[in-house]
This record gives C-alpha cells, structure tokens and sequence, in this order.
C-alpha cells in the first residue's frame, strides 16, 4: 500500500542508507507510465486556479465563480470544488474530518494512495509522486510534494494548465475553517515551508504563470497578497 504524505516525510528522516534506498524507490516510481492523470493533462488551458486549503481564512468566501476551484481534505464542506487532493490516510484526519473527506461531493479526487476508501470510488484518480521538495512542473503525470498538500495542488493545477492560481486557506496559524483546533502541527517546520512555496512561486512565475495570496492572515508572504477582485484583474 503507498504510503501517506506524513509517512513518506518520517522515512525521509531515517538512516541515510536507507533514505537512498527510499529515494531509489521514488526514482523507479518516475519510470512508469502517466496513468490516469493523463487526460487531465492541459484539461482547463488558461484558466483561473484557486487553491483552497483548511486555514481559517477560508471562511472570507462563499465561492469561486469563475475559476476552476481545487481544495484539499475536507475543504469542500466549505467552498464547491471541482477537484480535491488527498494525501494522507483516513486514521490521520482528527475531529471527525474523515467522514465529510470520504462523502464528499467533488467531481474528482486527486491522491497517491490507490486503495483510499471514497464513498464515490469512479472519482478517484491515482497520481505518481514526483520527488519531495521538488519543482519539476513539467514531468507531467508525476507531482513533486512536500508535507502540505496545497502545494501539490499548485502543481496539479499547473499541470491541467493555469495561467493563475490564488491560494486561500494556506494559512498555517490558528485553527481551521471549521473551529478552534489550535496551532497548525506544521508551525514545527514553518521556516521550510515558507521555503517551499517561495520556490514553487518562482518556479510558477518562471513559467508565466501569475500567483496571489488571497489569504490576509497567511503566513506565506512570499506570493503577493490581494483580494479576490485584485486577483480577477491581474
């Protein structure tokens, strides 16, 4: 069974022997076919992205007319979308998050995990992970990640071929949408992180492709912030 995002993390802080072993693993992974990403490939050319992560300030909108709308876990209880990514297993969501995952409404959910249980078993499609902390936006079909799944979604959007992408709800501060759960577990790592997505939005912009922080609260400071009206516009 492929493992979870936070699994894939705590192998990559074992032993270096065996770190190589894994990487070795990740590399032959790379080899195989496209599989069933492949007709999203440059599905929505030059289209608006909006990444929706769980952070409070997903709770500033209502929706995304518009744009093609990807959020992560259980984000969709909030805001319509489109497409979701799951990354990690049932037993890892708390506060009873797994049940609005497993029913939820989305036309397509984007995962590595081949046997995640989704009441809508069609709506499942299989990626390839690329490599972790990766910025390689066009091997198509496999998607580099990190330990947050909004930025895997950044790069799926990509993929499927945005011209923008706004991030809302990629807070990474207290509590999510839903309630008062306390301080985001990633807090530990927050200076990588902030190096992550600084990375992804060069690479992005690299790419033509123009990036925005509808978040007021998020702590990512790296992608320009604005509101939504200031997004449509750019």
């Amino acid at each position: 069974m492929a493992a979870s995002i936070e699994r894939i993390r705590r192998r990559l802080t074992i032993p270096e022997e065996s770190a190589k072993e894994f990487q070795k693993a990740i590399e032959v992974n790379q080899q195989k076919p496209i599989g069933q990403f492949e007709k999203f490939i440059n599905c929505h050319p030059q289209e608006s992205f909006i990444i929706c992560g769980c952070g409070s300030s997903l709770n500033q909108y209502e929706k995304f007319d518009g744009h093609v709308v990807i959020g992560v876990n259980d984000a969709g209880r909030r805001i319509p979308c489109k497409y979701l990514v799951v990354v990690n297993e049932p037993h890892t969501f708390k506060w009873d998050r797994w049940k609005h995952v497993e029913n939820n409404d989305s036309e397509y959910v984007f995962t590595h995990l081949p046997n995640l249980p989704l009441m809508n078993r069609e709506s499942k499609v299989v990626v390839n992970l690329g490599k972790p902390n990766g910025v390689n936006l066009d091997n198509h079909g496999f998607i580099d990640y990190t330990t947050n799944s909004p930025y895997m979604a950044c790069i799926i959007a990509y993929q499927m071929g945005a011209r923008k992408i706004g991030l809302i709800g990629v807070d990474f501060t207290l509590n999510h949408f839903f309630g008062e759960t306390g301080s985001h577990q990633i807090m530990r790592a927050i200076s990588l992180v902030l190096e992550q997505y600084a990375n992804l939005g060069k690479a992005l912009l690299a790419k033509g492709v123009r990036i925005a922080n509808l978040s007021n609260e998020s702590v990512i400071e790296s992608w320009p912030k604005m509101t939504l009206e200031e997004f449509e516009t750019i």
